[in-house]
């Protein structure tokens, strides 16, 4: 999977199209769908944050358990307690606190959580992607200026189409307004459990369709 990622983007192109046509579905789908479980890989794979966050959300459902047909594009997150800066805050659950500290606690941990994403999960994150694809250029990692929680990163990944005027025919847009942007939302918080949960092995759309040609590794 990473030496696919790194691979020049009219090799990564051949592929998508060729998976695309296949599957009737548009190159861009393809391409989003591989950079999701590209990115899902960087997060299991880095210990550093592995152990402190459980993947969940319809995305999950669709992309581990096939429970649901679902176009994957965000990635949801829940925060285990027991991560950095999270530790420091009581639990807002504990039955016997007054509504007033169950308020202060519970406003603790979303500071907690947005201090983590800012200063641990995106530096962390960033530094595993560069690894990964060899370079610091073609792509980004930044805070969701959107995000009123301030919780929620966004990875631009190296594009395979969308250079110049053919943006706007594959992205669904004149410019990144499109209905499909280039770019993988992963959305944390700490409010949610991470259990109970499961192990499970999560692919792309194109090496499923090429089963013969493709090594994940």
């Amino acid at each position: 999977m990473d030496e696919f990622a790194r691979r020049p983007a009219e090799d990564r192109r051949a592929f998508i199209d060729e998976a695309a046509a296949r599957r009737d579905l548009t190159p861009i789908i393809i391409e989003k769908d591989f950079w999701v479980c590209w990115t899902l890989r960087r997060l299991v794979m880095c210990p550093d944050l592995a152990g402190h966050m459980t993947f969940k959300g319809g995305t999950s459902l669709s992309k581990a358990y096939g429970i649901i047909a679902r176009f994957s594009e965000d990635i949801d997150l829940t925060i285990s307690r027991a991560a950095p800066l999270l530790s420091e805050v009581a639990s807002p659950m504990d039955s016997d606190i007054t509504g007033k500290e169950r308020e202060r606690r519970t406003k603790a941990l979303k500071a907690a959580a947005q201090a983590y994403v800012a200063t641990v999960a995106m530096p962390i994150l960033a530094r595993e992607i560069e690894v990964a694809l060899g370079t610091a250029e073609g792509w980004s990692l930044a805070l969701d200026p959107d995000d009123k929680d301030q919780q929620t990163l966004l990875f631009v990944y190296p594009r395979t189409s969308g250079y110049g005027l053919a943006y706007g025919e594959n992205y669904g847009g004149a410019d990144e307004s499109g209905y499909i942007k280039p770019r993988i939302k992963l959305e944390f918080g700490a409010r949610g459990d991470t259990e109970p949960f499961a192990l499970r092995p999560i692919l792309p759309i194109w090496p499923k369709t090429f089963p013969r040609n493709c090594r994940i590794r």
